[in-house]
């Protein structure tokens, strides 16, 4: 108030905020339409002022359940201190972009969000504005590549681990086919002493235990031999129980849970038996001298609900029912590091030397088109879970059947084929010591020019699988060529039935697993068991492959 030219007066000052009052409306107008979520909060508390629809849509709050509150009290940041630490970036560097943060939607479902914020200042008191773009979809995508970037390098390292392991078991069992037949021949011999033939027995078991050495590497991937049967899972362990609580200490009791009456599985007694006894070792070792717990027990179970953890056999499980043998400890539980590596052949926690049984469970349970999950952590205890199919059809097959009858005298001529100088020799005495004449030949086209020139007197051949130049399956299609009815028997250091498999129209007339004994050879030779001592090889006698 004032005189204007002796008058009384009111002076006031106007300011022309159209372009204010035009801004704000485009503020808001942007603010709510924008398609991110967004917010206005008080810098110091973080307490809603202001969220936009997308804010509200994304995270299904209504508008009354978020204005006035803090993120700490709608519980939004699964880890309380995101929201420091973008303080900090934002006071560090003067604004915020892309702080990647998990929060809590109203429904308790989490989403991932890259935050951008900067400050405002409304009515004079700083505030945050703050926009996040929705990346749950990106995350989930970039989760389920890298899953399949691990499963690619796990399907590859599985491909080069077992062309090594067959490699070596193949040429492993070669070497023990010399070994273990020299053996025998020499236990067998009549001027052998009692004394010498009971250290060539001994001798004879210890390479027989590499021999199976040899087969657990080609269990692992998953080539190994099996006698599948329809299995009650429960009453199978059930069976094993004294075994099993035999081999575990004082300090550590065995809990089942074993129901009756649940589908049961395809699958070779001997491979069910081996995937306990291995998980329950693990399981009280891992307890060691303190008291604890190993649990087993079984349910049934179905592919649409698998365990969100990590399928180690890199199975797809199909949408069919199951059945899962769970075994868990209380135990000192696994690292990341441990459980990354838990399968890999001869890793271990433990003293040097052990570390394949795992190895082994995954080859077998991978053979089986099963599933391993495994969960827990440091000081967590561990939980196994193997999944089988339940009434899934398991092709089984076994090598050719050892008995310890008297070897019977053979008479009639064989025509050995095998590129190794040191198997056709142990091999050839082998079959003179059963009284066959024999002939040899050191690969395909020496067999196929034999049976040429001596056809009528060959009365079968022992032909070897792996040779260069002609292998055994080339070389049993010239030799079929050549003499239809010629009986063939086919030898190999590589799994009988994986081997078997390879082809479908052809096929021997009988198998042999390297490294085999004279009565195994013996009961080859002997395709019919009705035949009378002594038994012949001769022309005519070929069976149905």
């Amino acid at each position: 108030k004032g005189l204007w030219e002796g008058e009384p007066a009111i002076f006031g000052v106007s300011k022309d905020i159209t372009d204010l009052k035009r801004s704000e409306e485009k503020f808001s107008r942007t603010f709510h339409s924008n398609p991110a979520p967004m917010a206005i909060t008080t810098l110091d508390e973080g307490r809603f002022v202001e969220v936009n629809e997308a804010f509200l849509k994304t995270l299904g709050f209504s508008r009354e359940a978020v204005i006035g509150r803090t993120s700490s009290d709608l519980k939004l940041f699964v880890r309380h201190q995101d929201r420091a630490e973008m303080l900090r970036q934002l006071m560090a560097q003067g604004r915020l972009h892309d702080f990647e943060a998990n929060v809590r939607a109203a429904d308790g479902s989490i989403r991932t969000g890259a935050f951008s914020a900067d400050e405002i200042i409304v009515d004079g008191v700083p505030h945050l504005l703050t926009v996040m773009l929705d990346i749950s979809k990106r995350k989930q995508a970039e989760k389920a590549r890298a899953e399949l970037e691990r499963q690619v390098q796990q399907a590859q390292k599985r491909e080069s681990l077992g062309t090594m392991a067959g490699g070596i078991a193949h040429h492993f069992n070669n070497q023990l086919m010399v070994v273990l037949g020299n053996l025998e021949l020499a236990r067998l011999d009549p001027g052998a002493t009692a004394g010498n033939a009971a250290l060539l027995e001994k001798a004879e078991q210890g390479a027989s235990r590499a021999a199976e050495l040899s087969r657990l590497m080609l269990t692992y991937v998953g080539q190994g031999s099996s006698c599948s049967q329809p299995l009650d899972l429960s009453r199978h362990i059930h069976r094993l129980l004294p075994m099993v609580e035999a081999g575990v200490p004082k300090n550590v009791r065995i809990e089942t849970d074993l129901p009756e009456g649940l589908p049961r599985v395809e699958i070779d007694p001997a491979d069910l038996s081996q995937v306990v006894l291995n998980l329950v070792t693990n399981g009280w070792e891992a307890v060691g001298s303190r008291q604890g717990m190993v649990r087993i027990s079984v349910a049934a179970a179905h592919g649409s609900k698998a365990p969100a953890d990590i399928n180690h056999t890199g199975v797809p499980l199909d949408d069919r029912p199951y059945l899962c043998i769970e075994i868990s400890d209380d135990g000192e539980g696994m690292s990341p590091e441990t459980l990354s590596r838990l399968f890999d052949p001869f890793y271990t926690t433990k003293f040097t030397g052990r570390g394949l049984g795992l190895a082994v469970i995954l080859g077998i349970v991978r053979s089986y088109q099963g599933a391993i999950f495994v969960a827990g952590g440091p000081d967590r205890g561990t939980s196994v879970r193997v999944w089988f199919p339940a009434a899934a059809e398991v092709s089984g097959g076994s090598s050719v059947a050892v008995d310890r009858e008297e070897t019977r005298r053979g008479t009639g001529m064989v025509l050995l084929v095998d590129d190794e100088e040191t198997v056709r020799s142990v091999t050839r005495e082998m079959l003179e010591h059963l009284g066959f004449t024999v002939v040899v030949a050191d690969g395909g086209e020496a067999a196929v020019g034999l049976l040429r020139a001596r056809g009528e007197e060959i009365g079968c051949v022992l032909l070897d699988l792996s040779m260069p130049d002609m292998d055994g399956w080339q070389t049993l299609q010239a030799l079929r060529e050549v003499r239809p009815e010629m009986r063939v028997l086919m030898a190999t250091g590589y799994d009988v039935e994986h081997e078997r498999r390879r082809s479908d129209a052809l096929q021997p007339d009988g198998w042999l697993q390297k490294p085999y004994r004279t009565e195994a050879l013996k009961k080859a030779l002997q395709h019919d068991a009705a035949d009378s001592d002594p038994f012949h090889v001769g022309h005519g006698v070929r069976s149905t492959p």
